[in-house]
């Protein structure tokens, strides 16, 4: 039975070992790099992970592996304070097509409704992630924009990102 709970600073361990895994993986998925996460100290890795009344890091558990995870986050600023952004999602690639990913985002939509000032929730998706896209909008969230050239890889080459809203 796979478990879901909000992740805190006792799951650095496994959340290190996720998200790297993420950033092989799946490395046109996310702005930061392999490279670039793999020398993070624990410390640094357990503040992400606190949970307050702005952020959280949920996770999906398959006994007591890390199997999931998708980040949420409200902006901090007062004109801004009313958008929530969905960070961070991903799902082992054994786990994936059997509803794990729509339940970690359902539970992160869930929460982010929960928080005080979350109005609305944003995020990005690399444009040629047809899967993700398709989980995304399945659950309600609309396509509002596009980045062309959103990132850059270390080999040249260009990711196009869509922008994504669902209103709470």
């Amino acid at each position: 039975m796979i478990v879901y709970r909000t992740l805190t600073e006792q799951d650095v361990t496994a959340y290190r070992a996720l998200r790297l895994t993420a950033l092989l993986v799946d490395a046109d998925a996310f702005g930061s790099t392999y490279e670039e996460e793999v020398g993070m100290i624990d410390d640094d890795i357990a503040n992400r992970l606190k949970p307050d009344n702005h952020k959280m890091v949920i996770g999906a558990f398959d006994g007591e592996l890390l199997i999931g995870m998708v980040g949420v986050y409200a902006d901090l600023k007062v004109k801004l304070s009313h958008k929530g952004t969905i960070w961070g999602m991903f799902v082992m690639p054994e786990y994936r097509g059997i509803g794990i990913g729509k339940s970690l985002l359902r539970e992160a939509i869930v929460r982010a409704g929960a928080m005080e000032t979350i109005e609305q929730l944003n995020l990005c998706v690399v444009s040629e992630n047809e899967a993700a896209k398709n989980l995304y909008l399945s659950l309600g969230f609309q396509v509002f924009g596009y980045e062309k050239h959103a990132m850059k890889t270390k080999d040249g080459r260009y990711i196009d990102e869509d922008y994504l809203v669902l209103f709470l």
